[in-house]
């Protein structure tokens, strides 16, 4: 884990510099700088993340060595070549600042300006009180600033590889899927010392699981859900066949209402759906870090394979197109989730499911492979592991996290009963120009606005667009 914090310009200092690192020291070793023209006469890196396309190198090249070395080569076109999930910032002599992000937005980054000084960071909150106004580097982007000058170059992360319509047969899509799957987690394991998976008993984390404990026989699973939920279940099913050493925590009502701040606080956002998984999902990080530094993940295969409900009734030549912007948005959705909640305990997680290649191939899977007939979602997905995984898990349906973990309905109806006369009521508007839907959007905006109270951080808040 870890993040940056730095400043660019000639009006910082290093007070508030070391203000910004210790807003976001729960994610661990914050590299941070005050960059300034007159003091840096070659380029130099902050970085944040994880590489995996640079196994012939040296073990004394670092992930940052690697990264500046290819801007040093291949300018903007730099971030498209890099595989792996990171964000950096380079102080060039000659441009300015060069800031950077991966091509789906795994890692964040922030910058904002004030008075010609520019702030960057890895969480919103190191920028609250500095600047006016907060962006988040785009996904796949290479921004250059100079002076008061930003300007943003979207890079094609598809570079190399075949984006063409997939002839196979069914065993051959299936077999590319395990494949690839297999290489995409053999490279994140290539330098990890402490692994661990997460395992909810779902079709996608249980697959990630098979795969990881065929490497690291006896690694440790983790599932959190309220008592009796199905995910505590079907996830010691999985473990009981994987051979997994598995952890699991309960939790009920109070549990949640007590971590809820907290979940606010690190999420950065009051999206209600992006909450409700959060919670589990804040919990089950928790537990994580206590016996491991890094972790594999599900994430992506929904929005890869069309596991949500509301695809099934989207004409076949659509489905594409809505993958393409479930991507485009999972950067301040799903991933922001993923990487605020691991990041509250110095946690990675890594997404193997949202490899460039595997994004690929998953494009090139004709689209009636992934809604079948019969309207079972992700089913080419299901049948390439089916002989790997318990038959309760291989047909289980998508659930969202919240409700497979048991707690979809709780806080909803907490909040109807406690949450009445709140100021943010259903059809309320708020500042940014978002309508509050139902009470417990109200009360999960109240509590964020007690944390945030400026404005700058309302105007980044994602919203998912189906609940």
């Amino acid at each position: 884990m870890g993040g940056i914090a730095g400043i660019y310009g000639q009006r910082g200092s290093f007070k508030q510099l070391e203000t910004m690192a210790e807003a976001i020291d729960h994610r661990g070793c914050i590299d941070q700088q005050w960059f300034t023209d007159s003091d840096f006469e070659q380029e130099s890196i902050l970085f944040n993340g994880a590489l995996v396309n640079r196994e012939m190198c040296s073990d004394s090249i670092t992930d940052a060595d690697y990264a500046l070395d290819c801007y040093k080569t291949h300018g903007d076109r730099c971030v498209a070549k890099l595989e792996g999930t990171f964000a950096f910032a380079i102080h060039d002599p000659n441009r300015g600042l060069v800031l950077g992000r991966d091509s789906l937005g795994v890692v964040p980054l922030y910058v904002g300006q004030n008075d010609g000084t520019w702030y960057f960071a890895s969480e919103i909150k190191a920028l609250a009180d500095r600047v006016s106004k907060i962006e988040a580097i785009p996904p796949g982007a290479l921004s250059i600033i100079n002076g008061s000058q930003q300007k943003h170059f979207l890079t094609d992360n598809k570079e190399g590889l075949d984006a063409s319509g997939l002839d196979a047969s069914k065993g051959e899509v299936e077999e590319a899927i395990r494949t690839e799957l297999e290489s995409s987690i053999e490279r994140i394991l290539y330098n990890a010392s402490s692994m661990g998976v997460y395992l909810s008993g779902g079709l996608d984390s249980s697959i990630i699981a098979s795969i990881v404990s065929e490497e690291i026989p006896g690694v440790k699973s983790f599932c959190v859900g309220m008592k009796g939920s199905p995910d505590l279940s079907h996830a010691r099913l999985c473990a009981d066949k994987f051979g997994t050493d598995h952890y699991e925590y309960s939790y009920d009502l109070e549990d949640m209402l007590s971590v809820l701040p907290d979940v606010i606080y690190h999420l950065e956002s009051y999206d209600m759906a992006l909450v409700r998984s959060s919670i589990p999902n804040y919990m089950l990080a928790r537990l994580a870090s206590e016996h491991v530094d890094q972790v594999c993940s599900g994430e992506g295969a929904d929005e890869l394979f069309c596991g949500y409900e509301y695809m099934k009734g989207l004409p076949p030549e659509q489905l594409l197109d809505e993958t393409d912007s479930l991507l485009r948005n999972l950067h301040n959705t799903g991933l922001q989730r993923g990487d605020r909640m691991s990041a509250a305990f110095g946690l990675e997680a890594n997404v193997p499911f949202l490899s460039k290649e595997m994004i690929l191939l998953a494009h090139s899977i004709p689209p009636q492979m992934k809604i079948n007939c019969q309207g079972v979602e992700k089913w080419i997905l299901r049948t390439a592991f089916a002989d790997q995984l318990p038959p309760e898990v291989a047909r289980r349906k998508k659930q969202k996290f919240s409700i497979g973990a048991g707690s979809f309905s709780i806080l909803e109806d907490y909040a109807k009963e406690t949450y009445g006369d709140g100021i943010w009521a259903p059809g309320t508007v708020t500042p940014s120009g978002h309508r509050i839907t139902t009470y417990e959007e109200g009360l999960y905006y109240d509590m964020f606005k007690s944390v945030f109270p400026q404005q700058t951080i309302e105007a980044t808040v994602g919203h998912t667009e189906f609940v």
